[in-house]
Order: structure tokens, then C-alpha cells, then sequence
């Protein structure tokens, strides 16, 4: 966040009287042990890591919201039964290094909302990759690790299963202002790659998605 981060915000809530016993969870991509540690000390009481599934996240949610507010008014909502991703069991098969399943099952099963996001990185990924190029060129690694951590929670929540652990170690490596070239050329060529595949593969479905939510802006991510 630009003017204050998630960390900032929850230490200036425990400052404030009448504040100390109000839940604060961190929802972010930072996911390793030690940022889970550094989220605790700020006075946040849990952690949930981006990529998220729906199960986990609202698991999390149900152990802080108090007994009260879970009484339920009137019957019982039906039984949710999980949504099997019809698109994923075949036209999407192509995408060999991308959960397509997983993915779906991030966007509640809609299917023509993560098919936009493919779409969409088809443009973005690149243009991401050049910006950090950018960057590194222009200004300090800080502001390249905070534009990298954005785009591996994206990739995250597409089920870039290949992509994903890539971006996260040049997030790493730039966080810690280490040369990072290397790490840079091998997420280029992953992007690129998987960008020619997802266009081949969604120009054989017709109609192509409509682009209904397009991806979080740089440096906007938690």
C-alpha cells in the first residue's frame, strides 16, 4: 500500500485505546516463517499466505470472529458443494506447467473470470518482467522487490505452479539487494513462454473470454 502498510496500519490500532483485542490478520504473500514472525511482533494474531484456497481462508476467519456474531439467523444455508472446473478436464489441458484447477478453485469456480486473468497476463506478465528491468536500471532493488512480490501472489492465485517459485526467489534475492540478473532472464523466459501457451490455447475457445476484472495494479498487492 502506498501510504501505509499492513504492519504500520496494525501497530497504530494497537497504539489506540479500546483496540488491543480486535482481530488483525495478515493476508499477504509474504509467507515464510521469519515474515510470519515480523506480522506476530506488529500485533497481528494470524496469517493467511497468498495463494489462498477458499477452505483455509475462511477456516482462518471462523477461529477469530467472536461465538456471537456466528449464530446463524434463520435455516441453514444449503450444503456448498465444490465446483469441478469443466474448462480445466480438457480445453485447458495444454497449460502443462499452470494448475488450471487450482486456479479456477481460487475464483470460486467461475470460470470465465480466471480465463480474463489468463488473458490478461498474456500482456501483463511482460510488461511486468520490463518494469522491474526498469527498475533495477533506475532506482534502488527496494522498489523492484515490492513490484516482484505483487506478481507472485498474481501468478500465485493463477496456479503458475513453474512461474511461482521463481518470482518468489527474485523477490527474495531483491529484497536482500543481491545481483539478480540471472533470476531476471529465467522468469523473462518463463512468462514468455507461458504467455505463447496461454494464447494458443484460448484462441481455440471460442468466445474469448471478456476481460471482467482485470489484474491488481503494480505495487498494490498485500
Amino acid at each position: 500500500m502506498p501510504i501505509m502498510d499492513g504492519l504500520t496500519a496494525t501497530r497504530a490500532l494497537r497504539g489506540r485505546a479500546g483496540f488491543n483485542e480486535l482481530p488483525v490478520i495478515a493476508m499477504t504473500a509474504h509467507t515464510m516463517a521469519h515474515e510470519k514472525e515480523i506480522s506476530k511482533r506488529a500485533g497481528m494474531n494470524d496469517h493467511i499466505g497468498k495463494p489462498f484456497d477458499n477452505a483455509g481462508f475462511y477456516r482462518t476467519l471462523a477461529q477469530w470472529i467472536p461465538v456471537e456474531k456466528r449464530v446463524k439467523q434463520g435455516p441453514a444455508p444449503a450444503e456448498i458443494k465444490p465446483v469441478r472446473p469443466s474448462v480445466a478436464d480438457g480445453r485447458l489441458a495444454a497449460l502443462v506447467n499452470i494448475d488450471t484447477a487450482t486456479g479456477i478453485g481460487r475464483f470460486g469456480g467461475k470460470e470465465e473470470r480466471y480465463l480474463s486473468w489468463l488473458n490478461l497476463f498474456v500482456e501483463e506478465g511482460p510488461a511486468t518482467v520490463a518494469e522491474i528491468r526498469q527498475l533495477l536500471g533506475s532506482s534502488t532493488s527496494e522498489a523492484a522487490s515490492r513490484v516482484a512480490h505483487a506478481f507472485k501472489g498474481r501468478v500465485g492465485m493463477l496456479g503458475m505452479s513453474e512461474l511461482h517459485p521463481v518470482v518468489s526467489a527474485l523477490e527474495t534475492t531483491l529484497r536482500a539487494a543481491e545481483p539478480a540478473d540471472e533470476l531476471l532472464d529465467k522468469v523473462e523466459e518463463i512468462v514468455k513462454q507461458t504467455s505463447v501457451e496461454i494464447k494458443a490455447v484460448l484462441a481455440r475457445l471460442e468466445p474469448l473470454p471478456a476481460s471482467a476484472a482485470g489484474l491488481p495494479q503494480t505495487g498494490q498487492e498485500a
